[in-house]
């Protein structure tokens, strides 16, 4: 079943703001979606680590792949990246946009740097640049309560779940 936030009704919990808070001092970014080295090697790294920590089938990036993976159509499709104070590329969001609302395709973060909160804080930011954007919703994807990789999206509240072909609030 699909997740969404609803832009206006989302407000950080405690530890959201300590996230926010805690990573201050990083950088936040749209634009095109770029294929390099710096991208390719934060995402095999990451890949890598999903790999050992979640048992995920392990799949190693190169241009052709990422495009294929994360480029359908340059209309819509942009990536958002997270950058320290030295310019060290840290996490990368692919997200689609529409006139309403924004979907979050696929996100990866540096591995090394758990602790930070990476994947949260790029959620969080791309939640406060929807909502000066004046859009609705933040689609979150699939949700599936058995996976423990998707648990994270229960944490962002409130949301909405499509179920029997409508969306109701969770």
């Amino acid at each position: 079943m699909g997740i969404r936030i609803p832009v206006n009704d989302f407000k950080p919990d405690r530890s959201q703001r300590r996230c926010l808070r805690d990573n201050a001092d990083l950088t936040f970014a749209s634009g095109p979606i770029v294929v390099d080295e710096e991208r390719l090697e934060l995402l095999n790294r990451f890949q890598v680590a999903r790999w050992i920590d979640k048992n995920w089938g392990l799949i190693e990036y190169d241009e052709g792949q990422y495009l294929s993976s994360f480029f359908w159509n340059a209309e819509v499709s942009q990536e958002i990246t997270v950058r320290d104070k030295d310019g060290l590329l840290l996490a990368v969001g692919i997200v689609d946009f529409t006139d309403r609302s924004m979907s979050a395709t696929y996100h990866y973060h540096d591995p090394l740097r758990a602790k930070r909160g990476l994947g949260t804080w790029l959620i969080l930011k791309e939640l406060e640049l929807l909502n000066e954007l004046h859009m609705e919703y933040l689609y979150m994807g699939l949700w599936n309560n058995e996976c423990k990789s998707l648990q994270y999206k229960n944490h962002f509240r409130p949301h909405e779940m499509f179920t029997n072909g409508e969306w109701k609030a969770s």
